[in-house]
């Protein structure tokens, strides 16, 4: 009998802790989701707010959120939806939707730069190319040039000493962001040149670039192990980016086109 009621009395408590730690995950992933969801709209917010055509009830709202979110440093989904009076993501493509938005129309210099930072950023892409009728694709290490020509490093395998001067590539690039739809693709069009071992000033100046994206690859010539990788340097043609969120709400992609050693247009 004794038995039987410690084991009702253990079952309660079991249940009873279970509970309670099930209400604290289920508060501590509620935040968790909380702070991605602001933070997002903080930096879309932030972006915003200073767009001249901006209508005075989405500004309004803009300047609400931001100053609440500076004030407090526990900030909560709910709470700042109740003050909005409007559901963030509803809000959110309101402000995508207004034409003068940077995901709408970026003017020329800064998509440039937001291309640039994003490739500065950013260490492997997919290499792709056709070899004798086959797609042939290999993740490579890639560093930028001031002008867009691209350097690419990877190991010497089979499919890529295949490669041939002037052969036409494309080198694919995901940026991912916070959430998926923060992610950004940037797709490098051109043609390449597969660079000599001889070659010891282009090796060398590529390498050099490579020292802040990857240590590692900028050390193999010391490491003694610069003929176990294939350098090639990617003159691109085309230039396209787009964002997840864009290509969701089926923008079309903005691209570039190279007019000159510097000249993107």
């Amino acid at each position: 009998m004794l038995t039987s009621e410690y084991f009702m009395i253990f079952f309660v408590f079991l249940l009873g802790s279970l509970t309670i730690f099930y209400i604290f995950y289920h508060i501590k992933h509620n935040n968790d989701f909380s702070s991605l969801k602001i933070e997002r709209f903080k930096k879309i917010a932030s972006e915003v707010k200073n767009i001249n055509n901006l209508p005075p009830s989405l500004l309004k709202k803009v300047e609400i959120f931001l100053k609440y979110v500076d004030e407090n440093t526990e900030n909560n989904v709910f709470e700042i939806e109740r003050k909005l009076g409007i559901d963030i993501e509803v809000l959110e493509k309101k402000l995508l939707k207004v034409n003068n938005f940077k995901d709408n129309k970026m003017d020329n210099f800064s998509f440039k730069k937001e291309v640039y930072k994003e490739l500065a950023t950013s260490l492997l892409g997919v290499l792709s190319f056709i070899v004798d009728k086959k797609i042939v694709s290999k993740t490579v290490y890639f560093v930028s040039e001031p002008n867009g020509n691209t350097f690419l490093v990877s190991k010497a395998v089979d499919e890529l000493l295949e490669i041939k001067n002037d052969c036409k590539v494309t080198l694919a690039i995901i940026k991912e962001g916070m959430t998926a739809a923060d992610s950004k693709e940037i797709i490098i069009e051109g043609n390449v040149k597969v660079i000599d071992y001889s070659d010891n000033e282009t090796w060398s100046r590529a390498l050099e670039l490579f020292k802040k994206k990857s240590p590692f690859i900028s050390n193999i010539e010391v490491l003694g192990s610069k003929k176990e990788y294939i350098l090639l340097c990617l003159y691109p043609v085309v230039l396209t980016y787009n964002t997840i969120a864009g290509e969701r709400e089926g923008k079309p992609p903005v691209i570039m086109l190279k007019k000159g050693e510097n000249l993107w247009e």
